[in-house]
């Protein structure tokens, strides 16, 4: 019985409790730290040190699994913010878009692109603001860089 706990019960819910919190937190390191501190004060109240290496394992199972939920959460997002951008919907979910000016397109957002002035593709939606007769406005779109 203590063996079907240690490799089968504990791993799985380790897994299961490390997708949950990086879904929740966001942070891959956080959940393996989390995970860390409680499977050693785990292993220290019911054990000894020999439980150790297994709390190393646990921690490192955690790890993989929060990873490998924030990289299919990366990409997820990523694959919709192209298959939006491919069916030319309205809202853009990576936020690929500049909201300072109309006139100025800076490359500085959240889609981890570097700081070049290079020539870019927009596609873009301008709506100008209708309490000033349209002198103003935002401006929604993505671009991408065309090399």
């Amino acid at each position: 019985m203590n063996n079907l706990l240690i490799f089968f019960a504990l791993p799985l819910a380790t897994i299961i409790i490390a997708v949950v919190l990086e879904r929740l937190w966001n942070n891959y390191i956080l959940v393996t730290l989390f995970t860390f501190a409680v499977y050693l004060i785990v292993a220290f109240a019911v054990g000894d040190s020999a439980l150790l290496v297994l709390v190393i394992i646990y921690t490192f199972l955690a790890f993989i699994a929060a990873f490998l939920s924030m990289l299919f959460r990366k990409i997820n997002k990523r694959l919709r913010c192209l298959e939006e951008a491919a069916n030319e919907e309205n809202d853009n979910p990576c936020k690929c878009h500049n909201n300072n000016d109309v006139g100025n397109v800076s490359d500085t957002n959240n889609c981890n692109h570097s700081n070049n002035t290079q020539n870019l593709a927009i596609n873009a939606q301008v709506r100008p603001n209708s309490s000033n007769n349209g002198r103003t406005g935002t401006f929604r779109g993505q671009y991408r860089r065309r090399f």
